[in-house]
Formats: structure tokens, C-alpha cells, sequence
């Protein structure tokens, strides 16, 4: 039986993991087939430790999952490792659309606006930050309309 730092440190290694899913499947819509354990073994084969406490920062050389062409479930046959700033390049590599100058409809907490430019004139925002916020799962009232 493991000590009780072993527990808690375990705890947040599955919590890491739900947050993961949830974020998946509810936020982004993406089916999300990896058990706990294959996610855990995936990530510590690859020198990530999810027992490790976060500290909750992250930055462009943080490690992350990634989809293959950015296409398809979370699956142990469609995933690799790559920092968040791969991840990044990789997904304008297999997703130009999403940043071409396309007009894009969104939600912020002060009402709807018909393309991010026209957002940012009236919230005062930088038209990058709400980019980045409509992405973000931190920042739920930002969101793209379709």
C-alpha cells in the first residue's frame, strides 16, 4: 500500500486526466479514448511525470498531447508529444482556415459581435488576447459562434 503522499500525489495525476477529458469531450468536442492508466503510462514513458504537483504554469516548452494532423479522437494510435508551441505550429500547419482573415462571429461577456476586429474595438482588448481567450477553457464566456 503507498504512503499518503503517494495518494495525493496520485489524486492530482487523475484530476490532471479528468480536466484533460472533460475538456475534450465537453469543450472542444473531440472523443477522448484513453483510459487513466494508458494516459498515465503514456505520458510517464515519454519523462512526464503526472505525479509531479503543477504549479500550474505553462509555457511554450511545456509538454503536451497532440493529435496526428490535429484530426481525430484522442486515441493511443493518434497522439504524440510535443511542446505547446509545436502543438501550436502543427495545428496552423493542418488548419490554415482558422487563421485566415475569414470573419469569425463570437461571444464576450459584453454581447455578440460579427468578427474579432469588431470585438476588439469595443471591448478594448487586443484583437491577439481574444483570439486566445475564445481558445482558452479558462475563459468560458469567449467563444466563437457558428
Amino acid at each position: 500500500m503507498g504512503t499518503v503522499g503517494e495518494y495525493y500525489h496520485l489524486k492530482d495525476a487523475r484530476m490532471k486526466y479528468l480536466n484533460k477529458r472533460l475538456e475534450s469531450i465537453k469543450k472542444r468536442n473531440i472523443e477522448f479514448n484513453i483510459t487513466f492508466e494508458e494516459w498515465y503510462i503514456w505520458f510517464f514513458i515519454r519523462g512526464v511525470d503526472k505525479n509531479l504537483p503543477s504549479l500550474g504554469i505553462k509555457n511554450k516548452d511545456t509538454l503536451c498531447m497532440c493529435r496526428k494532423g490535429d484530426v481525430g479522437p484522442y486515441s493511443l494510435d493518434n497522439i504524440y508529444i510535443a511542446t505547446l508551441s509545436q502543438n501550436s505550429k502543427d495545428h496552423h500547419t493542418f488548419n490554415p482556415q482558422d487563421y485566415s482573415k475569414q470573419k469569425v462571429k463570437c461571444h464576450l461577456p459584453i454581447g455578440v459581435f460579427n468578427s474579432i476586429k469588431e470585438a476588439s474595438k469595443h471591448s478594448g482588448i487586443h484583437e491577439e488576447t481574444l483570439k486566445h481567450r475564445i481558445k482558452s477553457p479558462n475563459f468560458p464566456e469567449y467563444y466563437r459562434l457558428k
